[in-house]
């Protein structure tokens, strides 16, 4: 994710020292990483089936010496002591990169902590329900995801249910052009316990114009993000 939008990310998670914080999706982004160097004191997990991707972002950690309290793990990993996740929807959208799961697999597995969950397969809000049993249904999640994964009729189900069971915590609309190379317009879906009312944010025009490698790009500020 952009720099901007990983600052906003941990804000909004509010990161402290007790925390385990876990991306979901990672890839090739270098989130974790990026995190770790403003959180020390902080446990980083990035999971991914990309393997190439998780090592060299290991190569990257370790050249920074960053030694055990960053850990880049595979699709088999099954803890849920999370207390912060970041689910990165728009990394890489090659099929085999939802986390360890087939369809079934989704519904068995989340049926076990929701047995009422919709057995219809989508995989940005299957990863969104996998990040909150991952912090065993006492942490806080943060999506970002297209606007199409949060109107499209495939994911309905997933979203009248996690918005009954009261975790949508609340929905922001980011200015587009945030990433370099595509003009997709994102939205951070926080996902949290107990809420009764879903809260929207338009930050369409909160940006300041930016460059990287000579390309504009819409930019958030410090005091944007505060």
């Amino acid at each position: 994710a952009p720099n901007s939008i990983e600052r906003l990310v941990n804000s909004l998670l509010q990161i402290s020292a007790e925390d385990k914080v876990c991306e979901i999706n990672s890839g090739e982004n270098e989130y974790i990483i990026n995190s770790y160097a403003i959180y020390k004191d902080t446990e980083f997990v990035a999971i991914s089936e990309n393997m190439s991707a998780l090592l060299s972002q290991f190569i990257k950690s370790d050249v920074k010496g960053y030694d055990g309290k960053v850990r880049f793990v595979g699709l088999d990993y099954e803890e849920n002591d999370a207390t912060k996740v970041f689910v990165n929807t728009c990394v890489d959208k090659s099929p085999n990169n939802y986390w360890r799961f087939s369809p079934k697999d989704a519904h068995a597995y989340l049926s076990q902590f929701w047995k009422e969950y919709p057995a219809k397969f989508d995989s940005e809000w299957v990863l969104c329900a996998t990040g909150i049993a991952m912090t065993n249904f006492k942490g806080r999640v943060i999506a970002v995801m297209n606007g199409g994964e949060l109107t499209q009729k495939q994911g309905e189900e997933h979203r009248k249910f996690l918005c009954e069971k009261g975790w949508i915590e609340g929905v922001i609309a980011l200015p587009d052009k945030m990433y370099q190379d595509t003009w997709v317009n994102t939205f951070l879906v926080i996902l949290s316990n107990g809420n009764k009312k879903v809260k929207f944010l338009d930050a369409r025009d909160m940006y300041t114009k930016s460059r990287i490698g000579g390309k504009r790009i819409n930019d958030f500020t410090d005091s944007i993000i505060a």
